[in-house]
């Protein structure tokens, strides 16, 4: 099985994939693997939306290259939309994790506390947080429309990993 986690910044994918290696010792890939792989020379916080567009490819020929039990972790999202393009997935699982149900002040307290998110003023982190709400219903939608996996972070990590686990084990064992 390969598995695709995906996601918008401070859902918790790179913690997900490490407790996807721990429970079924799956390789853990990152897209910055990909890009050193393919020769990209990829600035942090490039424009995603033009990553997005054209990214979904390239990861479907190195996802088709390797061998099972490996989980990608991306910290470039993809939307559902523009993964759904390439279709050719073959055994793997793509999980989207989002923000819907927390509200934007429970939201903040979580993001401010993070040293990433030290350099933003309260305004500016607020419009990043319904930023990330609007993506997040946006990609909610899409993976309903396309049948893809979204787990909403809306509660305590651990026993979302928990359920993301749990769905994982009854697909690999389809």
């Amino acid at each position: 099985m390969k598995i695709i986690i995906c996601g918008l910044p401070g859902t918790g994918k790179t913690n997900l994939a490490k407790t996807i290696f721990e429970e079924y010792k799956f390789n853990i890939v990152s897209d910055w693997d990909i890009f050193q792989k393919f020769n990209i020379d990829i600035k942090p916080f490039e424009n995603k939306k033009t990553i997005s567009e054209n990214y979904s490819k390239l990861l479907l020929d190195y996802i088709n290259d390797k061998n099972d039990n490996v989980v990608v972790d991306l910290e470039y999202s993809i939307s559902p939309s523009d993964f759904i393009k390439y279709n050719d997935y073959n055994n793997t699982q793509i999980i989207y994790l989002g923000f819907i149900s927390l509200d934007e002040k429970t939201l903040f307290a979580l993001f401010r506390n993070s040293d990433s998110n030290k350099k933003y003023t309260d305004n500016e982190l607020m419009l990043q947080i319904k930023f990330y709400k609007e993506m997040s219903i946006l990609y909610k939608e899409q993976c309903d429309k396309n049948g893809l996996k979204f787990f909403d972070i809306n509660k305590d990590r651990k026993e979302i990993q928990k359920e993301i686990l749990n769905y994982l084990y009854k697909e690999k064992n389809k």
